[in-house]
């Protein structure tokens, strides 16, 4: 049941490049709403981000220690309601709404690199 050390690895990589996607994702986002031009918003399953994490990561879930497994599990709700926030500007007409939820797209974003930065952490701890 227990992940190998490599295993383990692999994961803090990939945890890595998830960080990186979605800092990417939010960064295009908060550009378009600059510039005016519309953001080609995806589902949390169809992002960078969430086609790593659905075909390598949750399908291995229940594998991990119980600790990982929570994150994980954090991660996937927060993950999913950050797009579901994101996709709310689309809804508003002016760039002065349009900002203010961006505001709380930021906020949801920082909720979700939280448990993406102690998952990080908590695979350092194990692996060293």
């Amino acid at each position: 049941m227990d992940h190998s050390l490599q295993e383990l690895r692999t994961l803090l990589e990939r945890i890595e490049l998830i960080i990186a996607q979605h800092i990417n994702y939010v960064d295009r986002l908060k550009k378009s709403i600059r510039v005016g031009k519309a953001f080609p918003h995806k589902e949390c399953t169809e992002c960078a981000f969430g086609k790593l994490f659905y075909s390598e990561i949750w399908p291995n879930k229940d594998q991990y220690p119980l600790e990982i497994a929570s994150l994980l599990e954090t991660i996937e709700r927060l993950h999913c309601d950050f797009h579901q926030k994101a996709f709310e500007i689309e809804s508003v007409a002016t760039q002065e709404e349009k900002l203010k939820i961006l505001k709380e797209v930021e906020e949801y974003s920082m909720s979700l690199l939280n448990p993406l930065l102690s998952l990080k952490a908590v695979l350092k701890k194990v692996i060293e």
